[in-house]
């Protein structure tokens, strides 16, 4: 395989990519397809690259100009996806909507595999003309063949050493962050976010909350109402949240920044004088490292159903 073939290769997966989900909503059982949004332009992007590797194979010339016009485009393509999926990743923590209609609907969306497919095929046209180029400057006698052949081969051990190793950071937990590091560090958060449910913060309580749930309740003007009801309900019922206090830590999974973490929370209630203790079962989720926390109640759900408003649970974490 030549690296005329090869760039057909990428041509064909990026066109692809026009035709695979970019976006999810789990909610509305809803898929947004590249060809519905920006896909369009680059499926534009990769038939105009595909009918110039076509004639590249045939004529067997490669055009400098073309490919340095392809090489840019295909390079800026690459880093958009890049810059897309960080954007949709502050979106999924930080989106916010007080219509319930919206809220509920998007609750759960995530990226789908188009986006890294014309990312990496953008990135993988771009580099085998990069390499073309440099091939093109090399005489057709024996030893030139074996460069070529060395180049080829070194490219494709580069990529699959890079491959494999962002398939293992990915797919294999870190264990950096132990249990004993972090328990600390999430009941302090789980105390805070207690005493703002306590106090009627009810603001500051949500910001704990992950938005996936905040958007499933509606919104966060519908997810006030509801907490000013549940304590006015309990008030009637004269009873008061005392303290929620971290209970215990069961399973911890870490890829790169984002920590996975099911925890047990004890809620401390009094009612008229007599104390009342319920446990509940949490996920909490930090996306920086640990340095910030959102918190999902799991209590009685399963994982399918958690799926459902946080897709990016991750597939090693007991429930």
């Amino acid at each position: 395989m030549t690296f005329r073939h090869i760039l057909i290769l990428f041509c064909v997966v990026g066109i692809s990519s026009t035709f695979m989900p970019w976006l999810h909503y789990p909610k509305m059982n809803v898929a947004i397809y590249g060809y519905l949004v920006d896909g369009i332009l680059t499926g534009l992007y990769f038939l105009i690259s595909l009918i110039f590797a076509i004639y590249v194979l045939y004529k067997k010339k490669l055009n400098t100009i073309i490919s340095l016009a392809l090489i840019l485009v295909g390079l800026f393509l690459a880093y958009s996806s890049v810059i897309r999926l960080d954007d949709l990743n502050n979106e999924k923590i930080n989106f916010r909507s007080d219509n319930p209609l919206i809220s509920s609907g998007t609750a759960g969306f995530h990226e789908g595999i188009g986006i890294y497919v014309y990312g990496i095929a953008a990135a993988g046209l771009s580099l085998t003309l990069i390499l073309g180029l440099i091939l093109k400057h090399f005489q057709t006698d024996t030893a030139t063949m074996k460069i070529k052949k060395n180049l080829m081969l070194g490219l494709v051990c580069v990529a699959v050493v890079i491959g494999a190793v962002a398939l293992f950071k990915v797919m294999i937990p870190s264990d950096k962050l132990s249990k004993s590091s972090l328990t600390p560090i999430i009941s302090g958060h789980v105390r805070s976010m207690g005493d703002a449910l306590k106090n009627g913060n009810y603001s500051l309580f949500l910001d704990y909350n992950h938005q996936g749930i905040i958007q499933s309740n509606g919104g966060r003007a519908k997810a006030i109402e509801m907490l000013q009801e549940t304590n006015k309900a309990l008030l009637e019922n004269n009873t008061k949240i005392v303290s929620v206090l971290l209970k215990d830590v069961h399973d911890i999974k870490i890829n790169e920044e984002n920590i996975q973490v099911i925890i047990t929370q004890e809620v401390l209630f009094d009612n008229n004088g007599k104390s009342i203790n319920e446990l509940q079962k949490m996920l909490a989720v930090s996306d920086d490292s640990g340095k910030s926390w959102h918190f999902i109640n799991i209590n009685n759900k399963t994982k399918t159903e958690v799926l459902e408003f946080f897709p990016s649970l991750n597939e090693h974490l007991s429930l």
